[in-house]
């Protein structure tokens, strides 16, 4: 797979899942996460160059006033994870987001993320 990524990605240390913003089902959990996407596993297969509406419930360690926050991210691969065969791996560019979103988005990543590039 060529790699076409011009952010660093860096690993992420928490537990944080990625929502379908109008079903509220959990489409995967963070793996690692980049400033302008992230990577997430998740229990199915996902169409790829999809665009995504995505809601992410956040702590007050990185938002005081809201309790979630809300973009449209695109898949841009997916592919059976390599150590868990039950998981698929999927990448996603973020295309859409507030720019109260997007600072919040920015304190996910201080804040639970490692300072080493993936």
């Amino acid at each position: 797979m060529t790699e076409h990524r011009n952010a660093k990605r860096r690993n992420f240390a928490y537990y944080m899942h990625v929502n379908d913003e109008t079903t509220k089902e959990v489409v995967g959990t963070i793996l690692d996460v980049s400033a302008k996407g992230f990577r997430i596993d998740s229990h199915r297969p996902l169409p790829i160059n999809q665009d995504f509406r995505f809601r992410i419930d956040v702590t007050n360690e990185v938002a005081k006033d809201k309790s979630f926050i809300k973009f449209v991210a695109r898949s841009r691969w997916c592919k059976l994870d390599m150590t868990d065969p039950s998981l698929y791996d999927a990448g996603f560019e973020i295309m859409s987001i507030s720019s109260q979103d997007y600072e919040i988005y920015q304190r996910i990543i201080e804040k639970y993320s490692s300072k080493d590039a993936w």
